[in-house]
């Protein structure tokens, strides 16, 4: 299947500006270690009733990992950069490196068989899995209260 990165990209950026939602990505990206963009995909294939599977979610991960650690060397400047004028620039960087980070995942799951979804929650918990994050306490309810925020504002 052929997947677009722009509307990958723009899919996104509409979630994200959803009020109650960014504040939950945010939250598994710093608590629980789970990349933003992967969530973003998980709920993007989701919407067309499809997953991927932890192992899958492996394979793309190690394929994908200088993209995220660009990603995340740049958000790390940029949050040190607060308050001073090399922040904008930096928020642009960081902005244009999530984006080469969603291109680089849908290259790569181009090449993966995609499989019917079971629930949205199990594509994320499959996502979560994969990243080896421990189940921690909280976790899944944080999981379950994105997947609520998101149909909340969908229903908007």
């Amino acid at each position: 299947m052929q997947w677009q990165a722009e509307h990958f990209w723009s899919y996104s950026l509409r979630l994200y500006d959803m009020p109650d939602v960014a504040p939950q990505l945010l939250q598994l990206q710093d608590r629980y270690g789970l990349n933003i963009n992967d969530v973003l995909l998980v709920l993007y294939l989701a919407e067309s009733e499809l997953m991927v599977s932890a192992a899958q979610w492996r394979v793309m991960r190690k394929a994908t990992q200088s993209a995220r650690q660009q990603t995340q060397s740049i958000r790390t400047l940029r949050r040190a950069a607060k308050g001073t004028d090399d922040y904008e620039r930096l928020k642009t960087l960081e902005l244009d490196s999530e984006k080469q980070q969603q291109q680089a995942l849908l290259a790569h799951l181009s090449d993966l068989s995609v499989m019917p979804l079971s629930s949205p929650l199990n594509g994320l918990i499959a996502c979560a899995s994969a990243t080896k994050v421990s189940v921690e306490p909280g976790l899944n309810e944080a999981l379950i209260n994105l997947l609520v925020a998101v149909n909340d504002e969908a229903r908007q």
